[in-house]
């Protein structure tokens, strides 16, 4: 029996009673897990899928990435910031204080 519940609108996202088997062997079975939109840091996509999917969970930040199908024109006006490549993921989620702007990876459009 599926356990009833109410949408909670706080949460991104919220799994009941998930189970996984590799073969016959469970790993794990009738965990419950809860993502409260406040939780998400950020999303980073390549597509403008990714990013408005992104915006419709209530990320943080949403960031684009020039790796994979989009391209800044495509991926500037939905995100927050647009990244020419993943290298610069970590300075951008995480500035350092003293840290300056160059080579963080920031695509400009040209």
């Amino acid at each position: 029996m599926t356990p009833v519940f109410a949408a909670d609108p706080s949460l991104a996202m919220q799994a009941i009673g998930l189970t996984k088997h590799y073969g016959q062997v469970i790993a794990m079975e009738g965990a419950d897990f809860e993502l409260a939109r406040s939780e998400i840091l950020a999303v980073v996509g390549d597509n403008a899928q990714d990013l408005l999917m992104g915006r419709a969970a209530g990320a943080g930040r949403v960031i684009g990435v020039l790796t994979g199908t989009g391209t800044y024109a495509t991926l500037a006006p939905l995100a927050d910031l647009c990244l020419a490549s993943i290298a610069g993921i970590e300075a951008a989620l995480f500035p350092r204080p003293s840290a300056t702007l160059g080579g963080t990876g920031r695509a400009e459009e040209g």
